[in-house]
């Protein structure tokens, strides 16, 4: 899955959460901390990113709970399975190393780091008193891009660029803490027709 010879890196954000900085160490008249956009990124013409929401959520904290994500395509089926994800501990880069595991099966290797993003969406635990007894619950959202490039073996299992929903299969443990995964399209990836191998 290395890029093509002729194949440029593209600047493909923007990300999807705003960059914040924390000033307050900062000391003096004109102590102060912005961010601003100089330059929005952008696709090439006629490519976009594939986007899907996974959110998970079970209703207790327990260690040892993880989930495994699938990606099917109808061109090859299916593609892989990613490593198991820890919850609710994950990170976004835990959830992007465990799925660079998705081509380990059909592309007899990792894909590569740089065609999966992830962004933490939500990440939150909440606790409430129902009829005198404490419930909790615990939310993770994550923002999961594919970015394909014309000619690799990611884009040939992809359908011009879009891929299906992943689905989820959740550990025993996960499943017992009323355990649940969300996976939802946001945006169908696209590519040339000339950029499938």
């Amino acid at each position: 899955t290395a890029l093509s010879t002729d194949e440029v890196v593209q600047n493909v954000g923007p990300i999807p959460t705003d960059l914040t900085v924390d000033s307050s160490g900062l000391a003096g008249d004109f102590a102060s901390a912005t961010v601003r956009v100089t330059c929005d990124g952008a696709y090439a013409d006629g490519y976009d990113y594939a986007e899907q929401l996974v959110t998970v959520s079970s209703a207790a904290n327990m260690a040892g709970t993880f989930f495994t994500l699938e990606l099917e395509s109808p061109p090859c089926g299916s593609v892989g399975t990613s490593a198991a994800i820890s919850f609710p501990t994950a990170t976004a880069r835990d959830v992007a190393t465990a799925l660079r595991d998705l081509g380990t099966g059909l592309f007899g290797g990792p894909i590569d780091e740089g065609r999966i993003e992830v962004f933490t969406a939500v990440k939150n635990h909440t606790t409430l008193a129902i009829s005198g007894q404490e419930n909790n619950k615990n939310t993770s959202s994550y923002r999961v891009r594919f970015y394909t490039f014309a000619g690799e073996e990611l884009t040939g299992c992809s359908m011009t660029g879009a891929f299906s929903a992943m689905t989820a299969t959740l550990s025993p443990a996960l499943e017992a803490a009323g355990g649940a995964v969300e996976v939802r399209v946001l945006t169908n990836g696209t590519v040339p027709l000339s950029a499938m191998p």
